[in-house]
């Protein structure tokens, strides 16, 4: 074979070969934007919070409110004796996350305070530290007002439920 034609026929090859790149980094960039979590909590109706009395024992009077992401932010949930988070529809607190198992934690009232258990998740339940840094919880965790928790790409906090001036006694 001639030289010229040896040339183009490295450059026609080496073209394919750049395109054939191009091509993969186009697919991966694809695949990793789709993989980024879709976050949505089920529609379900739901009561406003208030306390609740448990072997004569008033419970705080704490509720469950998501802080991030910021269109979540402010949604919030009462708690009742066991309130389980997770994708299934009979979970208390659905949650629409591929990072979330079916039944992922459960928030338990005992005594009168708050404890949160990771179900044995896949991809964990994360409690944030005063630093700022985030732990993955491996026992069973009380929780009181002010503590945040996230589950997948949604970050929950503990607030403190308005109770009319009637209702305390």
């Amino acid at each position: 074979m001639s030289e010229p034609l040896l040339r183009i026929l490295s450059i026609g090859f080496l073209t394919l070969l750049y395109l054939f790149f191009l091509r993969v980094l186009w697919i991966t960039r694809s695949q990793l934007k789709a993989q980024t979590p879709r976050v949505a909590v089920a529609p379900r109706a739901m009561k406003p919070a208030q306390h609740i009395q448990q072997q004569n024992v008033l419970a705080p009077t704490l509720e469950l409110t998501i802080a991030d992401p910021p269109e979540l932010r402010g949604l919030t949930y009462e708690l009742s004796d066991k309130t389980t988070i997770g994708r299934a529809d009979s979970a208390g607190i659905v949650l629409v996350d591929d990072f979330v198992s079916q039944f992922h934690a459960c928030i338990t009232l005992h005594e009168g305070s708050y404890t949160l258990e990771d179900l044995g998740s896949t991809n964990g339940t994360f409690r944030s530290g005063k630093s700022g840094s985030s732990k993955r919880i491996e026992k069973p965790t009380s929780l009181k007002m002010g503590d945040t928790f996230r589950i997948g790409a949604i970050t929950f906090e503990m607030t403190s439920v308005a109770v009319p001036a009637e209702e305390r006694t």
